[in-house]
């Protein structure tokens, strides 16, 4: 394993995490737009709950179709990945294909998906989340020479 972390140039657990996070970053702010527009325009007699619930599957829903769309279109990188310099890709470095850009992009917008990823990823000490194993992809550094 540590001789596929130097030729490939796999992205360290540091590096992912604060791609996601400023992934996550922008689906809070899509989910406070919402929720600002809902307070803002809703009835008043509107349930405050379902606001909430209506807010959090927006964010979610735009935190998917973003990240589906970036992950497509920059060869694997969401506008996080792409900050941090990492992206997704095959063994042999050829792109990810629409359907794993979308599957990947649905499972890490789930918090649940999140933390069992990060509690794999460190029990195991590897730098491969539960996703780059069934989709058999990597996460690379593209910085590193």
């Amino acid at each position: 394993m540590r001789y596929i972390k130097e030729v490939m140039g796999i992205a360290r657990y540091e590096k992912r995490m604060m791609g996601w996070l400023i992934d996550k970053l922008f689906s809070l702010l899509a989910l406070a737009a919402v929720l600002t527009v809902e307070i803002l325009y809703f009835p008043k007699d509107f349930s405050l709950y379902l606001e909430i619930l209506i807010a959090i599957a927006s964010g979610y829903v735009y935190y998917v179709i973003v990240n589906c769309a970036f992950l497509h279109l920059l060869n694997g990188a969401t506008l996080g990945m792409a900050i941090m310099g990492i992206k997704t890709c095959h063994a042999d470095k050829s792109r990810i294909r629409f359907k794993e850009a979308f599957l990947k992009a649905l499972t890490t917008g789930l918090t649940a998906m999140d933390l069992v990823n990060s509690i794999y990823m460190l029990s195991k000490h590897t730098e491969r989340s539960v996703f780059d194993r069934l989709t058999n992809t990597l996460v690379i550094d593209i910085r590193v020479k």
